[in-house]
């Protein structure tokens, strides 16, 4: 449709290339044992519950007035945020130019923290084929300087960046428009987990008041405890595990 997409009928021929290699698998109809719950039983203010898989959730109950909002999370006898594996980094921001990311995939060596970064342009040649710049964490702070042909990575190991990984200079022969010095690409380290549970207030007792405690576990064994910080624990109906089928 533009030069690069297919166009409606290029979909449909896409469509009926890819249909005609899918079979039906008889063997693998019945629903898997993916997700599991585990009923929420506290003893002396913990709640702990060993469990195999790469996703753990808990599930609120109705509790009284009087019952404690607040439960510190460990897994493995460590916190959340101890775990690399738990956090994410979001989509980098567009190019100057065009609306696809300036660089495609932002990696670390180093274990990260939750925080915003700025990538800050210093520098650029006649065709945006290399950039010199800066990055900087709302935590890390000042973190380096680069430059887009080679690997970079930043003086905390938080931020990394290979060399392929950048969609400048495609935009570049796009559009004609050279990236001007100051500007800036920004993404955000996120954290997929929860340090501390705070009991949700249950509404409607027919539905599931879910909080996600950890997600990117490795799969494989854990151990989970949540420990209340008053006598009486928040309510927990359910504790809830995802491991992947094994195949």
């Amino acid at each position: 449709s533009d030069g690069t997409h297919l166009n409606a009928q290029g979909n449909a021929l896409l469509a009926e290339i890819t249909s005609r290699e899918l079979r039906y698998d008889g063997a693998a109809s019945e629903p898997r044992a993916d997700v599991q719950e585990i009923p929420g039983r506290w003893v002396d203010g913990r709640l702990r519950v060993e469990f195999k898989g790469n996703r753990v959730e808990a599930v609120a109950a109705a509790g009284g007035p009087y019952h404690a909002a607040l439960a510190e999370v460990w897994i493995d006898g460590k916190r959340p945020p101890a775990f690399p594996e738990l956090y994410a980094i979001t989509r980098p921001t567009d190019t100057f130019a065009v609306d696809w990311p300036a660089v495609n995939r932002v990696t670390a060596e180093r274990p990260p923290l939750a925080e915003d970064w700025t990538l800050r342009v210093l520098e650029t040649n006649a065709d945006d084929s290399r950039w010199r710049f800066t990055v900087i964490g709302s935590r890390t702070g000042a973190d380096g300087t680069g430059v887009s042909t080679e690997r970079f990575v930043s003086n905390s190991g938080r931020v990394v960046i290979e060399p392929g990984d950048w969609g400048v200079k495609r935009a570049f022969d796009l559009k004609h428009q050279l990236t001007p010095v100051g500007f800036e690409v920004r993404w955000s380290v996120v954290p997929n987990f929860e340090d501390v549970y705070l009991a949700p207030r249950v509404a409607d007792p027919s539905r599931d008041y879910v909080t996600v405690l950890a997600s990117g576990l490795p799969n494989a064994k854990h151990t989970l405890e949540l420990v209340s910080r008053d006598v009486t624990p928040p309510p927990v109906r359910a504790v809830r595990i995802y491991c992947p089928s094994e195949f």
